[in-house]
């Protein structure tokens, strides 16, 4: 997945891996975190 950032009207675009981590707490599951990864070099 690509991220695209506007800094000072430049468009900036960096590759990353978004990885989704859940917990099971009662009778359902919640969002633990959502880190998104910069990937180098790709």
């Amino acid at each position: 997945m690509d991220n695209i950032s506007a800094i000072c009207e430049n468009e900036v675009v960096n590759p990353v891996v978004v990885t989704e981590v859940y917990v099971r707490q009662d009778a359902g599951w919640n969002l633990l975190s959502l880190p998104f990864t910069r990937l180098l070099g790709a």
